[in-house]
């Protein structure tokens, strides 16, 4: 997996020094973003990592089938757009600290993140072992339904 770093150890702590440097990692990766992961491996069934992502890094909605997630805000902003099979919005939030800042999404979802801050740290759990395999869908996302949402969520979208 790149950009990632595999903490080690029976205890595994990350403090404010780890994430200043997980922010740098974020900000000097070609795509924006890094993760550390605190599970053992990529065949552990639960898949816990902290991630840091800019505001220049653009995802693809994305699900794993067979594989629940969690999403925790640490530090900063982001959009998390919910999507059913046919690109239709079903639910979205705006994780921060001071609003909704934990959502737990079925697999049977595509989820779709965006950065809203200059840098974000989020905790993201993954029930079942790791696949490099995501599944994208076949539609493209459409940016106005899009627009919309971030709008309804009182934010000014940029």
């Amino acid at each position: 997996m790149s950009n990632a770093i595999f903490i080690k150890g029976n205890i595994r702590s990350i403090g404010k020094n780890e994430l200043k440097s997980l922010k740098e990692k974020a900000y000097n990766s070609d795509n924006g973003r890094y993760r550390y992961c605190l599970h053992t491996c990529s065949s552990d069934d639960l898949q816990n990592m902290l991630i840091a992502i800019t505001s220049e890094s653009v995802l693809l909605p994305q699900r794993r089938v067979g594989a629940n997630k969690c999403f925790t805000i640490l530090e900063g902003e982001i959009i998390l757009i919910i999507l059913n099979n046919d690109g239709s919005i079903v639910d979205s939030f705006l994780l921060e600290k001071l609003n909704t800042n934990t959502v737990w999404v079925s697999d049977e979802y595509y989820t779709l993140t965006i950065p809203r801050s200059k840098i974000s740290v989020y905790q993201e759990t993954i029930t079942g072992n790791f696949s490099s395999v995501n599944d994208h869908p076949s539609w493209l996302v459409d940016k106005s339904a899009i627009d919309a949402v971030i709008s309804q969520l009182g934010i000014k979208n940029d």
